[in-house]
């Protein structure tokens, strides 16, 4: 009957792949969205697929990308045994696709459903990130959770391919027929207005929007849509220290992806999970709360106002359990210097009806 909560990290350091990564583990399901990554020139994205159920499951994939829904042959009746987990490389469905958007549907058993990216400028490994699913498309979205660190830094160390990741985005797509009129606010952690852009998303493309001039600073994301869409959000770091990042970890750079995060109910109770991380590496827990909440973060009392974000200092490897009197979205952020990483805290599942089975 206890609420339960995991999260992993990992600090790959190899001539191919380098950077921080986390990732709240989760539930799995018949339906994932996954929002992020790349399959251009020194990106890798691969889709991971786990089946912890003991029947088979039978997967299908739906992608998206810059120009519309992707067609591609090996998307349909892919099949990942019970126990067992099938490692599907991106770029094999989606070439030198900049902007990829992937629907998971599964039959028979559930899938955990995960994306995978790293990259590779010239020969410099600069970042890798665990992507987490949206349930759902939905016309509101939340990411408690957007730092903006040192952006100067990243836009000169990123510069070598043109920097395409440098730059704080937020990618989206409505996956239906209408077209979306959409509102996107960076919320800073001082609270205030933030900065609104508005932008209009044809049915089936993907947009990456981004925000050229944005200071450093702790913010949220809001968006509002008028048709149901999904959505992440990108940024990227880079040490200002002296050095190549390779193998050796000499001046790292990372680039994250940050899924919305579902709502705590007001009145309800959860748990977090504040993964393990390396020497040099801190936590954070972000908190937001639309219409403000007050909120007891592991017996200790904080304010959140309405429309602001705050950001508590946490202790890695640990559980937080956390206690709100209003809608509350949560994040937790892990940094260091060129280092960047994030995960979720999830709302504690429904419990489940009574089944009435009737006679024939």
């Amino acid at each position: 009957a206890e609420v339960a909560a995991a999260a992993e990290s990992l600090r790959p350091r190899t001539p191919d792949v380098s950077g921080l990564a986390a990732a709240e583990c989760i539930a799995p399901a018949r339906t994932a969205w996954l929002v992020g990554g790349a399959t251009t020139v020194g990106r890798t994205t691969w889709v991971v697929l786990t089946n912890a159920d003991a029947v088979d499951a039978v997967v299908d994939l739906a992608l998206w990308g810059e120009n519309g829904p992707i067609e591609a042959l090996g998307t349909t009746g892919i099949i990942v045994a019970p126990g067992e987990q099938r490692i599907v490389p991106l770029a094999g469905l989606a070439v030198d696709e900049p902007s990829p958007v992937v629907r998971v549907t599964s039959s028979g058993g559930s899938v955990a459903a995960t994306l995978q990216t790293s990259i590779v400028r010239g020969l410099d490994p600069d970042g890798v990130s665990v992507i987490t699913p949206i349930a759902a498309p939905s016309t509101s979205h939340v990411i408690p959770a957007l730092p903006v660190i040192g952006l100067e830094t990243a836009l000169e160390r990123f510069s070598v391919d043109g920097g395409a990741d440098a730059l704080t985005a937020v990618r989206m797509l409505a996956p239906g027929d209408t077209p979306a009129e959409v509102t996107v606010t960076l919320v800073p952690q001082q609270g205030g207005l933030g900065l609104s852009t508005q932008a209009t998303l044809d049915p089936g493309v993907v947009l990456d929007l981004p925000f050229t001039e944005l200071a450093d600073g702790e913010y949220a994301v809001v968006v509002e849509a008028s048709q149901p869409i999904v959505v992440a959000g990108r940024t990227s770091v880079a040490s200002a220290a002296a050095g190549t990042g390779a193998a050796d970890g000499a001046a790292p750079a990372d680039v994250e992806w940050f899924s919305p995060a579902a709502a705590l109910a007001a009145g309800s109770e959860a748990v977090v999970a504040v993964a393990p991380v390396p020497g040099g590496v801190t936590a954070a827990v972000h908190l937001f709360a639309p219409a403000g909440a007050e909120v007891e973060l592991d017996g200790v009392a904080v304010s959140v106002p309405p429309g602001a974000v705050v950001v508590v200092p946490a202790a890695s490897d640990a559980g937080l359990r956390i206690r709100t009197t209003g809608a509350l979205h949560v994040s937790v952020t892990y940094r260091g210097d060129g280092l960047l990483a994030g995960s979720r805290a999830a709302p504690p599942p429904a419990a489940s009806g009574a089944v009435l089975v009737l006679p024939n």
